[in-house]
């Protein structure tokens, strides 16, 4: 589940405090991104391959296979 939020939305940020929970219970990855002017297009990449590799690694842990 990847979640995009503008920065300083109180709507966001009260869900935000529900997805760990719901993150536990359906047994799925989370990733927030906090968006603003200043967001850059390079941080969100890094930190979105990131994420991917983190959902492959889950996958294989989950299927049995290291």
């Amino acid at each position: 589940m990847i979640q995009l939020a503008p920065l300083t939305c109180m709507p966001e940020i009260v869900a935000h405090s529900v997805f760990p929970a719901i993150s536990k219970d359906y047994d799925m990855p989370l990733l927030t991104f906090y968006l603003d002017e200043l967001s850059g297009e390079a941080g969100i990449q890094t930190r979105l391959e990131a994420f991917i590799d983190l959902i492959a690694a889950y996958s294989r842990n989950k299927e049995g296979v290291l």
